[in-house]
């Protein structure tokens, strides 16, 4: 029997297929961890802390993400300064922006601002 070099198997050099695929797995897992950063910033969370705990757990990570429901207080101020929504002058609640009473506490809100 002849020695053969194991490195070299059917004309491919293993080491650097494996390196290859460790190169691949790290890229996925950073790719993955950028994109959990970012539904949890978008969702109110801390990106950064997201971004940490997804680099090293990214599938737990994306479904814990997907079951804490996103902070109230970010959505509301998004719909708010995308237009879609403005706050009732006495109750507070959100209303949309073309509503003359509110339906939470029936009060007769004002005109709605005219955009240019």
């Amino acid at each position: 029997m002849g020695s053969m070099d194991v490195s070299i198997v059917g004309g491919w050099d293993t080491e650097a297929v494996i390196a290859a695929i460790k190169g691949l797995v790290a890229t996925g897992s950073l790719l993955a961890a950028f994109i959990v950063a970012h539904a949890a910033n978008i969702r109110g969370r801390s990106g950064i802390g997201w971004f940490f705990y997804a680099l090293l757990f990214w599938p737990l990570a994306l479904i814990n993400l997907l079951i804490i429901p996103p902070r109230q207080d970010v959505v509301d101020r998004y719909l708010i300064e995308a237009g879609e929504r403005r706050r009732c002058p006495h109750c507070l609640e959100l209303v949309k922006p073309a509503a003359t009473v509110c339906r939470y506490c029936g009060s007769t809100l004002a005109a709605p601002p005219i955009s240019s």
